[in-house]
């Protein structure tokens, strides 16, 4: 690798890091300074990549699945071009151009994201500091929270208020956006204090791993999980009970004896909690998981999908075409967002957004899968269950909620994604390797 490649790979990790740091203290980029701060510096690291390209010689190869997953982020991107465009009756249009702009630039953020991460941090080392950050980030925020929930009341930083019903937490403007972004940084945690508590099979492995940092690890996780149950999210803490019960599921299927009793354990603590929570939540008068509110604009917003199944009424126009099929039972409030992903998809990009999405976690999911069965290396089998379980949270928590809407948690999210495409892309190539050298004898 030339001077060039890593110059400019150590500016994209560190950019990438430092808006990891940024975007949730920054109103988790909901505010519009904030997420022009994101975007810009998103849109450095991409002009600091092509420099990589032009100048920097050949660069590593990369998997067919991750082709694969960049030609369907390209699709999705021009279905949203074409809605903006609006250029004859028989293609995809949009009843807001402005608003279907908008969100488009707020779709590539993310995607690019991924792509640099996922093309261009291809050393486990890289990533191990990128789940580093993140898990700093997430213990971080969740401090706040605390402290804010016990000093303040409806307020950011002591400060900014939320206005009349208003529910932030830490530095959020929601407690659900809050919550979606502990299932992320959660299981990161978890994996991370399993892979420095786990057996010393080598010498290298008895360097790296520390006692210190398992422990660390394990705070930041029971901090992170405190936190998720106060912000008083239900969404949030179903979206955790599927990650836990994944990450158990991998790691009876794959862990040594040590490791599957010490996630038996820690996850009984976690069901426990759920128990005594479930029981208290009805009991200080908060409302249930899908109330009949939320199952009214799910039914409302599926009205809209029926108009334009095909190619929905464009990308980011949910809030201009709500009102036109609402039910009088919502009265006057405005909805700006469908409170699931999946639906509010279906809306504004019909059966043909909806199909893309759903083939590219398809794609991603099979391509970490087989990583993880031929990774070699324990710390890379870790972090690449730790993604697909966080993935497995938000996704989850996704269906009952928008919490993509937070420019933070779709960035943290599409940096955990690229994490586990370039781990599964050195795994990919360890193992091509090794059946290379064993041809070779």
């Amino acid at each position: 690798m030339s001077i060039v490649q890593r110059t400019c790979d150590g500016i994209i990790e560190g950019g990438i890091i430092a808006l990891l740091l940024f975007a949730p203290l920054a109103f988790g980029a909901t505010h519009p300074l904030s997420y022009s701060v994101l975007q810009v510096g998103v849109f450095a690291l991409v002009v600091v990549w092509i420099a990589k390209t032009a100048f920097g010689g050949a660069t590593a190869s990369r998997s067919t699945g991750l082709r694969a997953l960049t030609l369907l982020i390209f699709a999705f991107a021009f279905v949203g071009l074409l809605q903006w465009l609006t250029i004859a009756d028989w293609l995809p249009g949009t009843v807001c151009r402005f608003a279907t702009r908008v969100a488009l630039c707020k779709f590539l953020t993310p995607a690019m994201a991924f792509l640099l991460v996922a093309a261009n941090l291809s050393r486990p080392d890289r990533i191990k500091r990128l789940m580093f950050a993140i898990v700093c980030m997430g213990a971080g925020i969740a401090l706040l929270g605390i402290l804010q929930m016990f000093t303040s009341s409806n307020t950011i930083y002591w400060r900014w208020s939320a206005g009349p019903g208003g529910r932030p937490f830490g530095p959020f403007v929601s407690g659900s956006q809050f919550a979606a972004c502990m299932e992320m940084a959660i299981p990161i945690a978890i994996v991370s204090a399993l892979w420095q508590g786990g057996h010393r099979h080598s010498a290298e492995a008895e360097k790296t791993r520390s006692r210190p940092k398992m422990i660390l690890a394990l705070a930041a996780y029971a901090i992170m999980a405190l936190a998720l149950f106060l912000c008083r999210s239900p969404q949030g803490v179903v979206g955790f009970l599927v990650s836990c019960l994944a990450l158990l599921a991998f790691g009876l299927r794959g862990g040594t004896r040590k490791t599957r009793l010490s996630l038996g354990i820690c996850m009984a603590g976690v069901f426990c909690l759920i128990a005594v929570w479930w029981r208290v939540w009805p009991m200080i008068g908060h409302s249930p998981i899908i109330g009949q509110t939320r199952m009214t604009v799910w039914s409302d917003s599926l009205r809209i999908w029926r108009s334009s199944p095909a190619t929905g009424f464009g990308m980011g126009t949910f809030a201009h075409v709500f009102p036109l099929y609402k039910g009088a039972s919502l009265g006057p409030i405005h909805w700006p967002t469908a409170r699931s992903e999946p639906i509010q998809l279906l809306a504004e990009m019909g059966l043909a957004g909806l199909g893309i999405a759903l083939l590219f976690f398809l794609i991603w999911w099979g391509a970490a899968f087989r990583a993880w069965r031929v990774a070699k290396d324990a710390w890379v089998r870790w972090m690449i269950v730790g993604g697909m379980t966080a993935a497995c949270g938000i996704l989850t928590h996704s269906l009952m909620e928008s919490c993509f809407r937070a420019p933070a948690n779709a960035f943290t999210f599409a940096v955990i994604l690229g994490s586990v495409s370039a781990l599964a892309n050195s795994a990919r190539q360890d193992k091509s390797a090794e059946k290379d050298k064993h041809g070779e004898e």
